[in-house]
């Protein structure tokens, strides 16, 4: 079994802390952030530390108030933004400057940390249904522990390309993707859920040593690179320049989710899915197609796009005949504007187009 306490500086690469930490800082509230400040201010006020002549500060109560130093050109012209851009100039959360140049650099980089394709040939003693089993079941729990959606891509991502470098019997299955999610919620999330209910939302199948020691060992097995680019971000990017509403939106995601449980999509980037979620739901909802600023954005022409399109909507189709309805049941609720509950038409293969 893996040993916890083998792990000591030298098992650990020199840039294992740039992956596994990350800035909160931008997760934080601005209500929560002055709320904080204020009660800072009192107690160090109490403490004689702070001086009168401080506490008389102006109190900032909109982070928009902050105004560059004279002189200083920090935003490019609007002209030089896409119409998509310009619509969000004025949405911080939104960096339009930037956001262009950061999805062009995501683009370049996602294939860096990403499964090998057909992996589970060297698995024998677990196969595609236990493994869709298990994110059918990870689908639930991140439900229940109400985990932002990026960390359930995360998790299916950690178990994927762990699942690709070694051999898991199928008693040790679950523990690995519990123990993915750990990770992942140590990642992605504020408040990540305890030890404990990861340990009860197994049933007691594993001890909290069994899970670390599994934390630790995937940690090293992936060489702490934690970072990729999950079809959702792409997804959130194309969205905008598809112009499409909320409830287009929760279907593409839907679609998404869908195709986590589905090994044989593993082929294709993250980007081409996000791609093809993108011209389906066009399709679906009689959208426009496939435009020149679709083909320009995402770097994928038409025919790039329509292969992956293409088996996303049978993956759909297939969907129906298996009992795994996690994703089906998350969508259909009011939160996500029932989007599971529209019934795909069913078109012979030899017709799709």
């Amino acid at each position: 079994m893996f040993d916890i306490n083998k792990i000591n500086k030298e098992n650990i690469p020199p840039n294992a802390h740039r992956a596994v930490l990350k800035d909160r800082t931008n997760k934080m509230g601005n209500d929560s952030f002055l709320k904080r400040t204020h009660s800072m201010d009192v107690h160090l006020k109490g403490q004689g530390i702070l001086g009168q002549n401080m506490m008389n500060v102006e109190p900032l109560d909109n982070l928009n108030a902050i105004r560059p130093l004279q002189g200083m050109d920090i935003e490019e012209p609007a002209a030089d933004l896409d119409r998509f851009d310009r619509l969000n100039k004025h949405n911080p959360q939104m960096v339009s400057v930037f956001a262009k140049h950061i999805f062009e650099y995501l683009r370049d980089r996602e294939d860096l940390y990403v499964a090998k394709e057909g992996y589970m040939v060297m698995q024998t003693d677990i196969n595609e249904k236990m493994r869709a089993i298990l994110i059918d079941w990870l689908v639930d729990v991140n439900v229940k522990f109400r985990l932002v959606p990026e960390t359930l891509f995360l998790t299916v991502n950690l178990i994927d390309r762990y699942l690709s470098k070694v051999k898991v019997g199928r008693n040790r299955l679950q523990l690995v993707g519990v123990s993915a999610l750990l990770i992942a919620c140590k990642y992605e999330e504020i408040y990540p859920p305890s030890l404990k209910e990861f340990v009860a939302i197994c049933d007691r199948a594993y001890t909290t040593t069994e899970i670390l020691e599994m934390e630790a060992h995937i940690l090293l097995s992936l060489d702490f690179e934690l970072t990729h680019t999950s079809s959702l971000r792409f997804l959130e990017r194309f969205t905008q320049i598809a112009d499409i509403d909320q409830k287009a939106y929760y279907f593409a995601r839907y679609l998404l989710e869908t195709v986590l449980l589905e090994y044989g999509l593993l082929k294709y980037k993250n980007s081409l899915l996000a791609a093809g979620a993108i011209f389906l739901v066009n399709k679906i909802f009689k959208k426009h197609g496939w435009t020149a600023e679709l083909q320009h954005h995402t770097g994928y022409s038409e025919s790039d796009v329509k292969p992956c399109a293409k088996d996303i909507y049978f993956t759909m189709q297939n969907s129906e005949k298996i009992v795994l309805h996690a994703v089906k049941r998350k969508f259909s609720s009011s939160k996500f504007m029932e989007v599971s509950k529209y019934r795909i038409e069913k078109v012979p293969s030899s017709r799709a187009n």
